[in-house]
């Protein structure tokens, strides 16, 4: 990409710095210039809202994460969200993908499935 501006951005949003981490590596060899993270829900919020991330990666573990996922695709529903998470929260997952989010994985997750998914929503 030539400048910042015509980089791909994107925000990921879950409480494990290692998981951010390795999602933002999954990101940049999957083209994204620009990865901001966030631990929180209400800081990711913000961030959503100042930065315009054309991507985000979230955590979902309960209905706060579903609030947080209703706020940001209600500021901009062009967003493209995928959902992070675990056995035993396919009730939220569903709530997600519901309300907007485009896709989700499964920790433990194969970065070469989650780069699969990405190439996939951004050709």
């Amino acid at each position: 990409m030539s400048s910042s501006e015509d980089s791909l951005r994107a925000l990921v949003v879950d409480d494990s710095g290692a998981t951010r981490l390795r999602i933002k590596s999954i990101l940049e060899k999957c083209g994204f210039g620009i990865i901001w993270d966030s631990m929180t829900g209400i800081e990711s919020v913000a961030k959503c809202k100042a930065l315009n991330p054309q991507l985000i990666v979230i955590n979902v573990p309960d209905m706060m994460g579903i609030e947080v996922i209703k706020r940001m695709l209600s500021r901009d529903n062009t967003v493209k969200m995928l959902i992070i998470g675990r056995p035993g929260q396919e009730s939220y997952i569903g709530e997600a993908i519901l309300i907007g989010a485009i896709d989700y994985f499964l920790e433990p997750f194969k970065d070469e499935d989650v780069a699969e998914m990405v190439w996939r929503i951004f050709q």
